[in-house]
């Protein structure tokens, strides 16, 4: 029925024809291109140089360069994209369990190969946050066919805290693109069904399979922020209605389904049926680290409008760096407030604002703490903690979704409310939302390992195919060996790695990676006869890593060759 306060059918966005007729042009140059400028200067710093630095402040940049690198190795020497013996030589690694994002590395592949992988690197943390703010606008210009309203919402998503704060590390959080398009999906599948139910679950479908190659947390928390809205749906509409609307969207999550199960079944079957792969489906060492609170308000350094004291209560929250994503701010909390109010008749805007609440207790994660203070008070993400595959999730991340969802249903609001006080204080509230949420500048950059590549002295002492353990060895601390690896066009091969992995290929190896060794391993002849044995040819020290040179010293009983300043042995390993 026709809503009288908007002349729309309820839940529908009521935008005129015209300009549902013509948004697409508009936006098919005007948007993305500012979008893309915007992102270009929010990264100039690491773009002035791109081959330097990374962009952000996060040793996962340099573990995912390596996947891009592979990605490009593997596609121009015609070995397995999923899974790679580079990594944890001799037995490799399924690349399926790890953040390899794949797809984003078959499309990066040129730079890569032409630049390198840095490079690529950061070309797509610019374009993951233009795509991500356009899909934002794609999705506001479905609900309000209102360009200016859309055009802003996808800018505040691009730039919302949760984005910044990824940026700074994790490429594979920044392509979001995937959450606006589900919403616009999900509202045709649950709400309008004015489309052929194929045509659409072929899209969702599409989409899902897409993201599953880059980041298959993304589809499961989607899942379940759907799954929330559904559950919203069916509690406040007529039964009548929810009965009839159900046929429709079955129809389309099966061939949504079915479109999953042939395009992503590649990764599926390597992920669940390939080497490497666990015996039981949970990460190692499961994060449950939820948002503070008080993350809610207070904003981090990531923020350009912070102050000295806001950094302190920050400093006292369990999760940093990239993990203090969180932030809305005052003026978000109270524009969706003020949204709900004034809509509240809206179908969309009352589902979008639950739902925005359900998702930001989910990102307290499953225990609740309140200014760095662990509380004795369970949250329902404690449930989801226990739920197969769910548990791989880190909570603080919901905060994208719970974001997401404000920011749509405060554009709806915006968008459907007539002229008027109630109007012009939104505007003003997402206004002051947007300015809260400015990045600081410039973003902090992380110099890749100098030189670019291991000097020609040591390259020339490593045959092709040598399996290498490098020291320090690759972890969240520190991945040079990797880095060095992929600029070395994987020449050879590394002991461990910084990724996913079931069983070590080289235990002994690997045990000589601890800091405190000697006594753990054996020494001497016996340790070199041990190397030999696992494949191990090289042993490979930075010089900066004193203290790991001469503990490798005194247990391989002999001095290394001094290359460069690098200390090797090498063990006669084949």
């Amino acid at each position: 029925m026709p809503d009288p306060r908007t002349g729309a059918e309820e839940g529908r966005s009521g935008a005129a024809p015209s300009a549902r007729r013509h948004w697409m042009h508009w936006s098919g140059v005007a948007v993305p291109l500012s979008y893309g400028l915007g992102a270009v200067l929010l990264f100039a710093n690491a773009l002035r140089s791109p081959g330097a630095a990374l962009t952000g402040s996060n040793p996962d940049a340099m573990q995912l360069t390596w996947f891009l690198a592979w990605m490009a190795h593997a596609l121009t020497h015609g070995q397995a994209l999923l899974f790679s013996h580079a990594l944890n030589a001799p037995a490799g690694i399924n690349l399926a369990w790890n953040t390899a994002m794949p797809l984003l590395g078959i499309i990066a592949a040129p730079i890569t190969l032409q630049w390198g992988p840095v490079v690529a690197y950061n070309v797509l943390v610019c374009v993951a946050v233009a795509t991500t703010a356009w899909a934002m606008y794609a999705a506001i210009m479905h609900f309000t066919g209102q360009r200016l309203v859309s055009w802003g919402a996808g800018l505040a998503l691009g730039l919302s805290p949760f984005m910044i704060a990824q940026s700074m590390g994790h490429l594979d959080l920044v392509f979001m693109a995937y959450v606006p398009l589900v919403a616009v999906l999900s509202d045709i599948i649950l709400l309008r069904q004015d489309r052929p139910w194929w045509l659409v679950g072929g899209a969702l479908g599409l989409c899902t399979a897409a993201q599953l190659y880059i980041f298959q947390e993304t589809v499961a928390a989607a899942v379940v922020a759907v799954a929330v809205v559904a559950a919203v749906l069916a509690l406040i509409r007529p039964r009548a209605e929810v009965s009839a609307r159900f046929p429709y969207a079955m129809r389309a999550l099966i061939v949504a389904l079915a479109v999953i199960l042939v395009l992503a079944s590649p990764l599926l079957v390597t992920q669940f049926a390939g080497a490497q792969h666990p015996t039981f489906y949970v990460e190692v060492g499961a994060n449950g680290l939820g948002s503070d609170l008080t993350g809610l308000v207070v904003p981090t350094s990531n923020q350009w409008l912070s102050p000295a004291v806001a950094q302190q209560l920050a400093a006292q929250w369990a999760a940093k760096g990239t993990g203090q994503d969180a932030y809305l701010g005052v003026f978000a909390l109270v524009l969706l407030g003020v949204a709900v109010v004034a809509r509240r008749h809206d179908v969309a805007v009352r589902v979008l604002t639950i739902t925005t609440l359900v998702l930001l207790v989910f990102s307290l994660g499953p225990w609740l703490s309140v200014d760095g203070r662990d509380l004795p008070v369970p949250l329902p993400d404690y449930i989801l903690q226990h739920l197969p595959l769910i548990t791989n999730m880190v909570p603080l991340r919901w905060s994208f979704y719970a974001a997401t969802s404000a920011l749509l249903a405060a554009a709806i609001a915006i968008a459907r409310q007539p002229a008027g006080g109630l109007r012009r204080l939104m505007v003003v509230l997402a206004a002051l939302t947007l300015v809260s949420w400015l990045p600081s500048m410039p973003r902090p950059l992380m110099p890749t390992p100098a030189p670019s590549a291991l000097p020609s002295a040591v390259v020339s002492r490593i045959p092709v195919g040598t399996t290498v353990l490098f020291v320090p060895c690759a972890s969240s601390s520190s991945a040079a060996g990797m880095y060095y690896q992929a600029v070395d066009k994987f020449h050879w091969s590394l002991v461990a790695g910084y990724a996913y992995y079931q069983s070590a290929g080289s235990p002994v190896a690997a045990s000589l990676c601890a800091s405190k060794s000697r006594g753990t391993v054996p020494q001497g002849t016996a340790l070199v006869d041990a190397l030999r044995h696992e494949g191990v040819g090289v042993i490979l020290v930075t010089p900066n890593a004193t203290a790991d040179a001469a503990r490798i010293t005194a247990a391989m009983g002999r001095a290394p060759l001094i290359l460069d300043r690098f200390s090797m042995w090498v063990t006669g390993a084949s």
